[in-house]
C-alpha cells in the first residue's frame, strides 16, 4: 500500500495537474496575505511582543513568495497591553 500525498491528489486519488497546484498555491498565498493584513492592523501587531513577532513572521513568509525584501514592523515604545485603560468596560469584559 502506498501513501498518497494529499497536497497533489484529489479525493479520488487523481494526481493534481500543474495548473491545479498553481491555483492552490495562489489561493494559499492570497489567504496568507489577508491574514497578514489583519495581523498587521493597529491594535493587533502592537498589542504585545508575541503578536508583533507573529506579524513579522507573516511578513517574512510572504516575502518568500514575492521575492521582495521583507519590511518588518519595529516594536513600539510601549505595548498596548501595558497601557492602563482606566477600568473602562470593554466588549470582552461584558461577555
Amino acid at each position: 500500500m502506498t501513501e498518497q500525498n494529499t497536497e497533489t491528489t484529489d479525493s479520488t486519488g487523481r494526481e493534481a495537474s500543474d495548473h491545479e497546484r498553481l491555483v492552490i498555491l495562489q489561493d494559499a498565498v492570497k489567504t496568507l496575505s489577508e491574514m497578514k493584513d489583519v495581523q498587521c492592523s493597529d491594535g493587533n501587531w502592537n498589542y504585545d511582543p508575541y503578536m508583533h513577532g507573529m506579524a513579522n513572521g507573516m511578513i517574512f513568509a510572504l516575502s518568500l513568495f514575492d521575492d521582495k525584501r521583507p519590511e518588518y514592523l519595529e516594536a513600539p515604545k510601549v505595548w498596548l497591553k501595558d497601557i492602563p485603560n482606566d477600568d473602562k468596560p470593554t466588549v470582552a469584559s461584558a461577555i
